[in-house]
């Protein structure tokens, strides 16, 4: 019996491991507001890609990316959580 419930937390904790995991993921990106500069462009210049995997300090290389262009007056990533993972909205 005791290695019934031991597989059973076993079972529980792969399992939300796995949607921990799945919501670590970015999902897609997702450009917003951009006038001039065509939204292929603005992607070609961000490392981060849908599939990846969420990293702070990657959005931080990706903003300074951006930023250095001198493409933008005003630019922030906005992040939101979805059941696939982040969406990232540039």
């Amino acid at each position: 019996m005791l290695a019934f419930w031991a597989l059973m937390a076993t079972l529980l904790l792969c399992a939300s491991s796995l949607t921990w995991a799945q919501s670590d993921i970015v999902s897609e990106i997702n450009v917003s507001g951009n006038r001039r500069i065509p939204a292929e462009t603005i992607k070609a210049r961000v490392f981060t890609k849908a599939g990846d995997i969420y990293d702070e300090a990657g959005l931080e290389r990706d903003f300074n990316s951006l930023w250095n262009t001198g493409y933008f007056e005003d630019l922030k990533i906005v992040r939101e959580q979805t059941p696939k993972g982040w969406r990232l909205i540039i």
